[in-house]
């Protein structure tokens, strides 16, 4: 199965995410904070990290190095520091709203 298939079993159906990741993934030449916005609605969502980095490497053209290092460093840094409030917002898609 494809990597954006593999996430959309997790999220649901990549049109149902909100347009700021679908331009982040699809549209923005990628940089520390789109790679960020994308770790948060990823590892907010539950997706794993090696999911997420695979899938967003198949749809934008991002060196595999730098999202690898970028995600893996957001999905450390939020799992060692769960109660710590962190500068991150993504869309929770079973809420359907905004969260921390």
């Amino acid at each position: 199965m494809d990597p954006l298939s593999t996430v959309e079993d997790i999220l649901g159906n990549v049109e149902s995410w909100p347009t700021s990741i679908i331009i982040h993934i699809y549209v923005t030449k990628p940089n520390a904070t789109s790679v960020q916005n994308v770790a948060a609605f990823m590892y907010g969502n539950g997706v794993p990290v090696k999911k997420a980095v695979d899938c967003f490497v198949e749809c934008i053209d991002i060196d595999l190095y730098f999202a690898s290092c970028t995600m893996k460093n957001w999905y450390a840094a939020w799992d060692n520091h769960p109660y710590t409030a962190h500068f991150a917002q993504y869309n929770d898609v079973a809420l359907k709203r905004w969260t921390w």
